[in-house]
C-alpha cells in the first residue's frame, strides 16, 4: 500500500465507537469540547501517516 502524497488531503478516516468513547472520556478529563479532542487526534493520526518513512 502506498503512502499518500503530503499534498493529498482527502483522507477518509474512521472513528471506531469504541475509539470515540475514549476520546469523549479524554475531552471530558480537559475540560475540552469533543469535537477539538476528535479534531487533535485526527491531526496527530494524518502527521504521523505523513511522516512515516516507506517500508
Amino acid at each position: 500500500m502506498k503512502r499518500p502524497k503530503k499534498k493529498d488531503y482527502n483522507y477518509v478516516v474512521r472513528i471506531t465507537e469504541a475509539n470515540q468513547k475514549r476520546l469523549t472520556k479524554l475531552a471530558k478529563l480537559d475540560g475540552r469540547s469533543e469535537s477539538y479532542i476528535i479534531d487533535a487526534a485526527l491531526d496527530m493520526y494524518l502527521n504521523s501517516i505523513r511522516t512515516q518513512p516507506l517500508a
